[in-house]
């Protein structure tokens, strides 16, 4: 095994382990229906969300694209050590990636914040000023004869209507069946 081919094991070993950590509440299947843990459970996550995703990083298919090639190389290493095409540019891919993951700005990190942030718009109501406007707008006619006419409510005037149907029958009921 070549130094490079040994240092790309020790890395992955790290970046497997934190990605283990990262989904040991998870319990991930490959479409072969095996378990996956580590890297492989990373990756699975990315192929599974791939499409689903409205907002994602725009790196999104490149990242999921090097990670397979990373899982890859890692497999070929460890099971045909000659057949290895590992070099410093593979190495200093798997290291950018545990660094990204270190500081919590991995691929998945980001897309998990932009659908976070995404939602919070959703949800933020408008600012008064808007708010304002937008009422404004709405109660302030437009000029002209032709204006349109106020629309009025009658739901209150029906429930009325109702009840008091109700109550004259039953007056009627009361007094004039006996």
């Amino acid at each position: 095994m070549r130094n490079i081919e040994s240092k790309y094991i020790d890395l992955y070993k790290s970046v497997d382990s934190v990605c283990k950590d990262i989904f040991r509440s998870e319990r991930l299947f490959n479409d072969r229906g095996e378990e996956v843990f580590g890297v492989s459970a990373y990756v699975e996550t990315m192929a599974r969300d791939r499409y689903s995703m409205a907002s994602r990083p725009p790196d999104w298919d490149a990242k999921y694209k090097t990670l397979k090639r990373l899982r890859w190389l890692r497999n070929t290493i460890v099971h045909d050590p000659g057949a290895s095409e590992c070099d410093e540019e593979d190495y200093d891919d798997l290291k950018r990636f545990y660094n990204e993951l270190m500081s919590g700005n991995d691929i998945l990190a980001r897309a998990r914040r932009m659908r976070s942030a995404a939602s919070a718009r959703k949800r933020a109501p408008a600012s008064d000023a808007a708010q304002r406007a937008a009422y404004v707008a709405v109660q302030r006619p437009t000029p002209g004869w032709n204006q349109a006419p106020k629309i009025k409510s009658y739901v209150g005037w029906a429930v009325f209507g109702i009840v008091a149907a109700v109550a004259a029958a039953g007056l009627i009921f009361f007094f004039f069946v006996k």
